[in-house]
């Protein structure tokens, strides 16, 4: 997601149809995020997109062998993720809700804009029936070739 920018309408759609809302829900709390690789990233989730690719800040990433690094910031794509950790003063339900209700929100506005540009189509940009009217119908053409 571009900054200043919201959601696309394909990334609204992963996020309402799916527990990628509950990850959204996290933004701000303090969690371990699992990788695929068996490391671990525990610190606060600034951002998580559409995609689930994950910001991070003040992470303490620990690799499968035990050594830990700091980082400022960490970036974690979302198909390197195998679990996401939730704390235990996150009651899911509410989470979940509010994620929604935000992201619906949103859709609504997107939809509103997707219909003021639909609204700002000209006429004449669709060649439904003036097509026919101009003498480029395909029955008047055959009744021309069969005439002959």
């Amino acid at each position: 997601m571009a900054h200043g920018i919201g959601p696309s309408l394909r990334e609204q759609a992963k996020s309402t149809n799916s527990l990628l809302c509950l990850l959204q829900a996290l933004t701000g709390s303090v969690t371990t995020v699992e990788l695929r690789n068996e490391t671990t990233a525990r610190g606060r989730i600034d951002t998580v997109d559409g995609y689930m690719n994950v910001q991070m800040s003040d992470v303490a990433f620990t690799t499968a062998y035990g050594r830990e690094a700091p980082f400022e910031y960490f970036f974690v794509q979302g198909k390197q993720i195998r679990f996401v950790q939730i704390p235990d003063g996150v009651n899911i339900m509410k989470a979940i809700e509010k994620q929604l209700g935000i992201l619906g929100k949103t859709r609504s506005y997107n939809s509103e804009c997707v219909a003021k540009k639909h609204r700002k189509r000209k006429p004449d940009d669709d060649d439904g029936p003036e097509r026919e009217s101009k003498g480029f119908s395909d029955k008047s053409n055959r009744e021309s070739v069969s005439t002959k």
